[in-house]
């Protein structure tokens, strides 16, 4: 990848810094296939959240009976208009996932969502994540999604359509990275999301931050964590 170094030396802009310090988003991350993007629908119906349409360099996926949709899904771009925006600073965040996909958070569409007087909803990966912590502060609501069990995340990940060896290493490998980092990092919040209408309303009403919600999600994910190194 012709602009891998400077995406992995990125710096989040001033600008930037103080955006979300005046405009603190709810943020969404977890390991693939756990179920960000229907979480994150489900939240905007309250009317309370907007996402922010994230940019990426794949290409649109089958999604609700058709193609993703850009501007709605992502912002689906070349890899030359990204690296000209990772030349530009116009990222709050900006990644690599699995080592040749770019994912960014633009500060264009963080004002559009502010600018609606929206909590801004951020999914980003785990990497992503704990660049905001560092940069900001503690106060960062960071929910981190876990599927039930393992069976259910290899239903998932079957449901995306059939992986190479080299595709499940990736996942794999970023998956024990991540939920490494979650069960270290108490400032990640672990939320099991086995049915969609109760994870959601567990986020809104703030039950998920409960002793017994997170103790739960920390025995997922340690469970999810043995098995994958099983399968490497």
């Amino acid at each position: 990848m012709i602009y891998q170094e400077a995406v992995e030396n990125y710096k989040m802009p001033e600008k930037a810094k103080e955006m979300l310090i005046q405009h603190k988003p709810m943020i969404l991350c977890g390991v693939t296939a756990a179920g960000k993007d229907t979480i994150a629908r489900y939240l905007m119906q309250s009317g309370d959240y907007a996402q922010i349409v994230s940019h990426t360099t794949r290409s649109p996926r089958s999604h609700s009976g058709g193609n993703e949709v850009n501007g709605v899904d992502y912002w689906f771009v070349d890899d030359e208009e990204a690296k000209a925006m990772v030349e530009n600073d116009e990222f709050v965040e900006v990644k690599m996932n699995h080592g040749h996909t770019l994912y960014g958070t633009s500060i264009e569409a963080y004002l559009r969502v502010v600018d609606h007087e929206k909590i801004p909803l951020l999914e980003i990966d785990v990497k992503g994540v704990l660049e905001l912590i560092d940069t900001l502060d503690d106060e960062l609501k960071v929910v981190f999604l876990l599927p039930p069990d393992y069976q259910t995340w290899m239903e998932r990940l079957g449901g995306r359509g059939l992986m190479s060896e080299d595709d499940r290493r990736i996942r794999f490998g970023s998956a024990v990275m991540e939920l490494s980092t979650l069960l270290n990092d108490s400032r990640f919040i672990p939320v099991v999301n086995s049915e969609v209408v109760d994870t959601a309303v567990a986020i809104e009403d703030g039950s998920y931050l409960d002793v017994e919600h997170r103790e739960h999600g920390k025995a997922v994910a340690q469970e999810l964590l043995e098995k994958i190194r099983q399968e490497i």
